[in-house]
C-alpha cells in the first residue's frame, strides 16, 4: 500500500508531499548508512534497528560491486551488541532525535523472522589487468516496510560475488505521521 499523499492549498498551486517528505519536515525522518570496503566472499555485513516506541516505516538502498544477498529478518536474537550507528536527522534545523537506534555487525544468535529476501545479481572480477571490471549489484526499496514499535529488525547482506568487494547499506526511517 502506498504511503498516503499530503495535500496544501496555497492560493493557485497545490503542493503534494509523500510521508517521507512530511516526515523530514516534522523532524522525523533519519539516515543511517553503512559502508565495507573488504567485503569478503561468503561474508555478511548486518545492521540491527531497534524501533522504540513509535511504529516506523523502513527504506532500505544497497550497493555492492558484485553480486549480493539482500535479507531482511523481524525479531533476531542478539548476543552482543555492534556498533553504534548514527541516526542523522534529515532536516538538519531540527534537534529532535529518534526513539529507534541502530547498530553494525552485532553478534546474532538466531536471525528471527525472514521477512523478504532479494539476490542482486552483480558479478565477479572479469578480464584481467587494466580491463579487469565487475558488474555492480544494486538493491533499493521503492516499498516501504512499516515496522512494529519496540521491535528488532535486521538487515543482512551476504557476498555471492566470489571475490572480495565494497558494499554500501543505507536505510532510511521515518515515523508513521497516520494511522493504519
Amino acid at each position: 500500500m502506498p504511503s498516503p499523499n499530503y495535500k496544501y492549498d496555497v492560493g493557485d498551486i497545490v503542493v503534494t508531499r509523500n510521508s517521507s517528505e512530511q516526515s523530514a519536515l516534522e523532524s522525523q525522518n533519519w539516515r543511517l548508512s553503512n559502508s565495507n570496503t573488504d567485503f569478503t566472499d561468503g561474508s555478511t555485513e548486518t545492521i540491527l534497528i531497534q524501533t522504540g516506541e513509535e511504529r516506523m516505516e523502513l527504506y532500505t538502498d544497497i550497493e555492492s560491486d558484485g553480486s549480493f544477498t539482500y535479507t531482511l529478518y523481524e525479531n533476531p536474537t542478539v548476543s552482543e551488541a555492534g556498533t553504534n550507528l548514527n541516526l542523522n536527522a534529515v532536516n538538519r534545523a531540527s534537534i529532535e532525535s529518534s526513539t529507534a537506534s541502530a547498530e553494525s555487525n552485532p553478534t546474532i544468535t538466531d536471525t528471527g523472522t525472514q521477512l523478504i529476501e532479494t539476490i542482486s545479481t552483480g558479478s565477479a572480477d572479469t578480464g584481467a589487468g587494466a580491463n579487469q571490471a565487475k558488474t555492480p549489484g544494486s538493491v533499493t526499496g521503492e516499498v516501504g516496510w512499516i515496522l512494529a514499535k519496540n521491535t528488532d529488525y535486521l538487515i543482512e547482506v551476504e557476498n555471492t560475488s566470489g571475490s572480495t568487494g565494497i558494499v554500501s547499506i543505507n536505510a532510511e526511517i521515518f515515523v508513521v505521521p497516520y494511522n493504519l
